[in-house]
């Protein structure tokens, strides 16, 4: 059986897509709105209201021992630091390298806008 986590990964785009496109054109009362949620911040916040609620559905509500997790310690930070990562190869076309699996870096700023991604902060819930 094939991994589940591209439709995860394609129903988190669509409900942020969705979300932050109705929240832009509400919150500017204008159709436009709906393409440029990603730079409104109250359509960015419902987009990623969205989000947050989808992984929050999908957590797993079994005990780590059963999943066969033997030092959920050992794992600690990696979130954070992976995204980091992510983010510093976003705001430096320079820094080179492969993201992930495979991906090259450079192929991301081919497609995603010029920005300085934030190294800090919390995620708001």
């Amino acid at each position: 059986m094939a991994s589940a986590w591209p439709a995860y990964l394609m129903a988190l785009g669509r409900a942020m897509r969705d979300a932050g496109g109705h929240a832009g054109i509400r919150s500017m009362d204008a159709f436009t709105g709906a393409d440029g949620w990603f730079d409104n911040p109250i359509a960015y916040e419902e987009a990623s209201r969205a989000a947050e609620h989808i992984l929050a559905a999908l957590r797993p509500v079994i005990d780590p021992a059963a999943a066969g997790v033997v030092d959920p310690a050992a794992a600690e930070g990696l979130g954070v630091l992976f995204a980091k990562g992510v983010l510093r190869v976003l705001s430096n076309p320079e820094v080179g390298g492969e993201i992930g699996s495979g991906q090259p870096a450079l192929d991301l700023f081919l497609v995603l806008p010029p920005r300085d991604y934030p190294m800090t902060g919390t995620p708001s819930l």
